[in-house]
């Protein structure tokens, strides 16, 4: 009984002291930052894999296969389902979460932040779709945590980087041809300065089609992206970022 009291006695000494304020505490106010890019993750370097809810597709991983077929490339992740629809990637149907698929209309899809469809909230089927080869990564948010980039807030969000500009001088030309005459050239010229910036990238894909239909009808396509950024560094200590 004696030693059941002391125990007592101590934890009720200990409750006073907790609720105790510390002399030494200082209360300091935090002014309120609000930080805006292009990349839903702030920091691409610690998003792949950074919680169960997101996923991160790497540049190297995008030019180790050099897919021009988004299906293929976000296969390798998980909690993503897609299916073909014309064997070319041109209108996806990708489903999180378990949404439904139909022309990714359940999902929200931007390249650098902005969305992809005209209408998103009334029009939201991904009739276009950016091509896959030109883009640089890929960030994946499945589930509520990314309730800010709407307007669908349950299956998720997918947002495609497009390249970069360069740091330095470089160009860049690749060319493949394979079945049904499909074709591809990828061209990219860029370089920066102090105070400027730029890349210019042109993408065609074109292929005459897999499918043969009764009446002879083309099945094939041909899909050109001309994209070019310019930046401008200003102030007098102005550096490329």
């Amino acid at each position: 009984m004696k030693s059941t009291f002391t125990i007592f006695l101590l934890l009720f000494n200990l409750a006073l002291l907790a609720q105790q304020p510390s002399a030494n505490m200082d209360s300091i106010r935090l002014k309120e930052v609000t930080v805006s890019a292009k990349k839903i993750f702030g920091s691409k370097f610690v998003a792949k894999n950074r919680t169960g809810s997101s996923y991160y597709i790497s540049p190297e991983e995008i030019q180790k296969f050099g897919y021009t077929d988004v299906n293929r490339t976000l296969r390798q992740v998980p909690g993503v389902n897609v299916y073909e629809e014309d064997g070319f990637g041109l209108r996806p149907n990708i489903s999180l979460r378990g949404t439904s698929p139909e022309r990714s209309a359940k999902i929200t899809i931007m390249e650098d932040g902005v969305l992809i469809a005209p209408a998103p909230y009334s029009a939201p089927s991904a009739y276009y779709f950016p091509t896959i080869a030109r883009m640089q990564s890929v960030e994946i948010l499945k589930g509520s945590s990314q309730i800010q980039y709407g307007p669908y807030t349950t299956g998720g969000a997918i947002n495609m980087l497009s390249t970069e500009v360069p740091e330095t001088f470089g160009a860049f030309l690749n060319t493949s041809y394979g079945s049904f005459q499909s074709g591809r050239i990828h061209a990219l010229l860029g370089d920066s300065r102090k105070n400027f910036g730029y890349a210019i990238e042109y993408l065609n894909y074109n292929s005459n089609g897999f499918k043969d239909l009764e009446n002879f009808d083309n099945t094939g396509f041909d899909k050109n992206d001309l994209v070019a950024k310019f930046r401008v560094n200003t102030g007098p200590n102005a550096k490329v970022a």
